[in-house]
């Protein structure tokens, strides 16, 4: 079975094997489905149009121009080759047409696209990426709740028959939270254990009380085809034009050790910085990266250098302040990055010297995360337990927690990992409590890999049913006949208020109230 997942985010970043790029029969495309870099890239291949539209300069199919057919690859699109491939579809239609006719067109892309298989992502299924099509330019903004009620059911008709998972990727909180409240009543199903539903409701509730922590470990930009710590110390050492038979050899060695001896092959640390910025410096953000950034969390840790967080919450209209970082800054969440960024070479923690200098330099950052694990519960994704800092950390946490001499079970976290390793997961039970996305060792990770953004998906669509529409009237079609009466008390009740009060700070108060559940 196929699974549709609802995030929010930017779908032209979402590292998917092929998404649906709306646009109608004269191929005529608005200007924010081109990130600048991609308008750059395609020059005088992409014409101004009116109304601020763009026209990509190609041979349109002659069946797409009379309507027989509603999709076909973007032809030049930059990347194609090993990223994601757009499709033109033809969803411009006017306020006449009914819902069906849009869906017609998104079985068409999810019937032609999934035949390509995992192309890019390598995923047991492809990935497809849909927005909510018809309710930007394409004559449904009014109808959103029409538009939304219709789209989710077919989705998931769609992704079970031709065996794809789908992504529903919304552009803002109304759109999303929306779709949350529609997989509700439409009573979806999830490929989880009952031990990991339960799971899931446990830390959806820890995270809308506000004691949720995030810790992300390289697995999770995996997922945006970014290397492993390991693939990407043997992909600089062939770089640095080390043998097949010495990257062997290299394996057997401490990660840190193996970054000094990389080092050394690329010819010093400002290459191998370099290097990796390459390699890591990407634009596509994974599928967990976007749930991650969607959960309510104000404060989060990791360990890589990447900065596709950063760009999954700015998708989502989140701003995110970085430490370590130059001055003090006020935003909507906080990411600690323990072992620097590509954005500050001098900050990057990799070889053994610096691992040894590290509570030289980072004492407070260190400081910082234990204080979490004390006061939070810790949420640990795409993290293998295996960094020496970490371990440094948790130690005198546990002094901290627990008496060494009378050991008691006292968690401070859970890990999701993808399947069990017994011998690990004995080491570290008393301290976390692990939950493996496979009991049956002979899963493969890429299947497991697949579940745990499942999972990540129902916590956030545990966490993500609140009413922000509720005073859009785009939207009027979800809610019921009590929340119709209810939204008409509070409008009448804004109105007259909102005169008295002015701009006063009850009034000012009043009026975020009023923006936060969908007000114009």
């Amino acid at each position: 079975m196929g699974h549709v997942f609802v995030t929010q985010g930017d779908l032209t970043r979402l590292w998917c094997d092929a998404w649906l790029l709306p646009t109608g029969r004269t191929v005529y495309i608005v200007h924010y489905w081109f990130r600048d870099e991609i308008r750059e890239a395609m020059g005088e291949r992409l014409l101004p149009g009116p109304y601020s539209h763009f026209h990509p300069v190609h041979d349109i199919p002659p069946e797409y121009a009379a309507g027989t057919m509603r999709t076909y690859p973007f032809p030049g699109y930059p990347g194609t080759d090993t990223g994601p491939q757009p499709w033109l579809t033809n969803v411009g239609g006017n306020k006449a047409r009914t819902p069906s006719w849009y869906m017609e067109a998104v079985e068409e892309f999810v019937r032609k696209a999934g035949a390509q298989g995992a192309r890019v992502t390598g995923r047991p299924r492809p990935l497809l990426g849909v927005p909510l099509v018809g309710t930007g330019a394409g004559g449904q903004w009014f109808q959103k709740a029409e538009m939304t009620r219709a789209l989710l059911p077919e989705l998931h008709r769609l992704a079970a028959a031709h065996k794809v998972d789908i992504a529903l990727v919304t552009y803002d909180d109304e759109a999303f939270a929306a779709a949350q409240v529609e997989r509700r009543n439409l009573n979806c199903e999830w490929d989880l254990d009952e031990a990991q539903r339960v799971r899931a409701r446990e830390l959806a509730t820890v995270a809308l009380d506000g004691d949720l922590v995030l810790f992300m470990g390289a697995g999770a930009s995996m997922g945006a085809g970014l290397p492993s710590w390991q693939g990407l110390l043997e992909d600089l050492a062939d770089e640095g034009g080390i043998s097949a038979r010495d990257i062997e050899s290299l394996r057997l060695m401490p990660a840190t050790d193996q970054a000094r001896v990389v080092e050394r092959a690329l010819g010093g640390r400002p290459a191998l910085v370099g290097a990796i910025r390459a390699r890591l410096d990407s634009p596509f953000v994974a599928l967990t990266h976007t749930f991650c950034a969607r959960l309510p969390v104000d404060t989060s840790v990791t360990l890589n250098y990447d900065r596709l967080f950063e760009l999954a919450s700015a998708a989502q209209g989140q701003t995110v302040h970085v430490i370590p970082n130059r001055g003090k800054g006020r935003s909507e969440r906080t990411l600690l990055k323990l072992h620097g960024c590509i954005s500050r070479d001098a900050d990057i923690v990799l070889t053994r010297e610096d691992y040894l200098r590290y509570g030289d330099r980072r004492s407070a950052l260190a400081g910082f995360v234990q204080a979490l694990l004390i006061t939070h519960h810790m949420l640990f994704v795409g993290f293998g337990l295996s960094d020496d800092n970490f371990h440094r950390i948790l130690d005198d946490v546990r002094k901290v927690l627990g008496d060494p001499d009378e050991p008691v079970k006292n968690t401070v976290g859970t890990v999701l990992t993808l399947l069990p390793q017994p011998l690990r997961d004995r080491l570290w039970d008393d301290d976390f409590d692990i939950l493996p996305m496979y009991d049956d060792g002979t899963v493969s990770e890429a299947d497991a890999a697949r579940r745990l953004e499942i999972f990540l998906d129902y916590v956030v669509f545990l966490t993500g049913q609140r009413p922000t529409y509720l005073l859009n009237p785009t939207y009027d079609g979800l809610l019921t006949s009590a929340e119709r009466d209810f939204r008409d008390q509070v409008v009448d009740v804004a109105a007259d208020n909102l005169r008295t009060l002015g701009s006063t700070p009850l009034g000012d108060e009043l009026r975020a109230f009023l923006k936060r559940l969908g007000a114009k």
